[in-house]
Parts: structure tokens; sequence; C-alpha cells
């Protein structure tokens, strides 16, 4: 009776520590997992910086592969979609000047718009004593 008490413990404690094992190498396995995140974070941080804005998007998006509830690394990922896209929208938008042959075929000299001299009004406003 008393060596089936002692093996019942044992065995239990044999589970334990198995339980407690497993835990702590999920629980490295997670730090390993964090770590690697926050080296993402920090090489797409630094690419934001230098305005390479689609190598950090795409390292955000690696870290959130790893920590999809980060709702500042959605942030910072939303914000570099949008300096990704204003960057290349206003590239494509430059304003050029035209070239000046091209003025002139469109208005030659002679049809230049006249500017009227200026007249003097026809009407005299004065001032109401009244109020």
């Amino acid at each position: 009776m008393a060596y089936k008490k002692i093996a019942i413990v044992l065995i239990l404690v044999a589970v334990i520590l198995a339980a407690s094992l497993a835990f702590l190498k999920d629980k490295t396995i997670f730090s390993a997992q964090y770590k690697r995140c926050a080296q993402l974070v920090a090489q797409a941080d630094q690419l934001f910086l230098n305005k390479k804005y689609s190598e950090a998007a795409n390292k955000y998006r690696q870290a959130l592969m790893i920590d999809p509830k980060n709702q500042k690394l959605w942030q910072k990922l939303f914000q570099t979609i949008e300096k990704e896209t204003y960057a290349k929208v206003s590239t494509k938008i430059q304003p050029t000047e035209a070239p000046k042959a091209e003025t002139q075929k469109l208005m030659p000299q002679e049809q230049k718009p006249q500017i009227p001299a200026k007249e003097e009004p026809s009407f005299v406003i004065e001032e109401d004593e009244g109020c």
C-alpha cells in the first residue's frame, strides 16, 4: 500500500517536471521569436529613416507575422505605406517649365494681349453723413 502511494507521488512529480520543462522550452521559443521581432522592427525603423519605404514595409510585415496583435507595428506599417505612396506619386508629378519655343509658338509677339490704359472712374462715391 505504501509503495502505491510513493509510486503515485513519483508519477505526479515526473508529470509536473515534464510540464514545466515543456513550458520553459516554449518560453525560450517565444523569447527567440520576440527577439527576432525586435530586430526586424529596429531594421525597419532604420530603413524608414533612410526613406527606403518599400524595404521598411517588408520588414514590418515580417515582424507582424510574429506579433500580429501589436497595434504599434500596424500603425508603423500604415505610415510607411502612406509615405511610400506619397513618394511615388510626388516623383511622377513634378512641375516642369514649358520650353521657350513652345510658348513663342502659342503666343507670338503680335498676339500678346494688350492691357488697357488705366482710366479714371466715371462715378464719385460720397460719404454719408447721416449715421
